[in-house]
């Protein structure tokens, strides 16, 4: 795809509708990367800027004849023996691995139980590999917001959201109220959600289960109503409704009553102005924070009346055009190893329950012992939380949350992060997930301590 006036598939869906001025006008041209995939089996290929050749295969151990990136050779033996240096000193392509794409695609499939859905391999696109779930938020609201557009957040909400949507990209900030009787506030996010399309060409709804700050995970029952409100907005206004998917901690979950599948899984191909983006990724769900490998993954619609495979390449293109003016393509190592583990996913998950299972007694002792901080009469009580890596404690706006966080740490040695916002949000993240269990209730303690 040479030109940004082409593009018929996605031209004819609500995603081209919905885009911002940026999202319309970024393509991949045909450049480095493109030439040199055509010059791949060519006899002198004097394309792509990576030194290669096999005139020191003997000396760096390759054990194939043919031509190789050249690599610095003690990192060889940094790797170990489980991993080639040659298959990973090159670039990875502009949108990921295609093997990795594969398998995350298979896996958001299996997941989110839509293996099961007709047509579920055309009906969501390929994932395009990004550093990062941060980066698939920020590739996201740029692809949809303009600036002085508004995104949609429930009020409890992670705070680097602030440095992504507004100094960022120059996007605006709106919230709804995230409880109403320990429950998420559907009624609150639609109306909120008709508000802004009334006034905006699109509505653009960023959530994220479990939750942060909150550790909240919808049951299954709640997170039917939550599709069904975004159906029914979508139908009132009758403009594309962006619902990105914020599952940075997708998997886990500690109550068997909390719904275990992302919010994906209840809106792919439910209406045609619904636009579901799943937003995922390996540092939480695989435990691999550093790798900084993420996914950007949409739902279509069967209704839309478009070839769905060349939908997929449109956006593919578009978003890797995104990809390659900023960092170009992702860390090929940390690919490799993320495919690695999905070849061997059954070993991989088996692996992370261990994890989970100690998570699993850190929020039960936490739940245990936060029993004596729940004070609603006095404005100090718990959001409800089942899931995640974190609890979030309310406290009365006499307390401000970080003058509260400084004398916790200053004078019982005990750091939590305090949210503090506009919108009337008051109180302290503590993240269990990082706490021994037998600091659980000698922390909650200082805290009350210091309540008291």
């Amino acid at each position: 795809m040479s030109s940004q006036n082409e593009f018929i598939a996605l031209r004819n869906t609500p995603i081209f509708d919905a885009f911002s001025n940026f999202g319309r006008r970024v393509f991949l041209p045909q450049g480095v990367f493109y030439w040199a995939g055509l010059a791949k089996n060519a006899a002198i290929n004097a394309t792509i800027g990576d030194a290669k050749g096999a005139e020191l295969n003997q000396y760096l151990d390759v054990k194939s004849a043919k031509p190789v990136t050249f690599f610095v050779k003690n990192i060889s033996d940094l790797l170990g023996p489980g991993i080639d240096a040659s298959t990973i000193a090159s670039y990875a392509p502009i949108a990921g691995l295609p093997d990795l794409r594969a398998k995350w695609k298979d896996w958001i499939l299996e997941k989110c139980g839509l293996k099961a859905m007709p047509e579920a391999q055309s009906l969501i696109s390929t994932p395009v590999v990004v550093a990062g779930v941060t980066n698939a938020i920020y590739f996201t609201v740029k692809f949809f917001a303009d600036e002085g557009e508004t995104v949609l957040l429930a009020d409890k909400y992670w705070e680097n959201y602030d440095t992504i949507i507004n100094l960022n990209l120059g996007a605006s900030v709106d919230v709804f109220n995230t409880f109403k009787d320990g429950k998420f506030d559907v009624a609150a996010m639609r109306e909120k959600a008709e508000e802004i399309g009334a006034g905006q060409g699109k509505v653009i709804l960023l959530l994220n289960f479990p939750n942060n700050p909150t550790g909240y995970t919808p049951d299954t029952a709640e997170m039917a109503a939550i599709a069904e409100a975004i159906v029914g907005a979508a139908n009132t206004i009758q403009k594309p409704v962006v619902v990105m998917i914020d599952d940075a901690y997708e998997g886990y979950v500690y109550d068997d009553a909390a719904e275990k599948r992302s919010l994906f899984a209840f809106l792919v191909d439910k209406h045609p102005m619904v636009i579901p983006v799943k937003l995922d990724g390996a540092s939480k769900e695989l435990l691999f924070y550093g790798g900084r490998v993420g996914f950007m993954t949409y739902g279509f619609s069967s209704r839309w009346g478009v070839d769905l495979k060349q939908l997929d390449a449109d956006l593919n293109n578009k978003l890797s055009g995104a990809v390659r003016g900023t960092n170009s393509n992702g860390s090929h190592v940390s690919q490799l190893l993320v495919l690695k583990m999905l070849e061997g996913m059954a070993k991989s998950i088996e692996n992370r329950q261990k994890v989970i299972a100690v998570l699993q007694e850190r929020y039960e002792a936490f739940k245990k012992a936060g029993v004596k901080l729940h004070a609603p009469e006095k404005g100090i009580f718990w959001d409800p939380y089942n899931g995640g890596f974190f609890a979030f404690l309310n406290l009365p706006k006499s307390i401000p949350a970080d003058e509260f966080a400084k004398k916790l740490l200053d004078e019982q040695e005990l750091g939590t992060i305090p949210v503090h916002t506009k919108a009337g949000v008051n109180g302290i993240r503590i993240a269990y997930c990082s706490m021994p269990v037998a600091d659980i209730a000698p922390a909650l303690d200082k805290i009350a301590a210091l309540l008291k």
